[in-house]
């Protein structure tokens, strides 16, 4: 499962994205994907675009 953190520059912590997360699976040759056949990176990117952008994390 790859859980979301964000870095806190003023609080000088990490904590995590409240409800964001996406189940992965391990491969045969060692990588990870998601259930859907997604990589992490395309997984990442489908976040920062979405709920990442609309919370602020992230421009658009």
């Amino acid at each position: 499962m790859i859980l979301y953190i964000s870095f806190s520059k003023e609080k000088g912590h990490y904590y995590h994205q409240k409800y964001q997360f996406d189940p992965v699976e391990k491969t045969r040759n060692g990588t990870w994907k998601g259930f859907k056949g997604e990589t992490v990176e395309q997984l990442f990117t489908l976040k920062k675009k979405g709920v990442f952008t609309a919370r602020g994390i992230f421009a658009e």
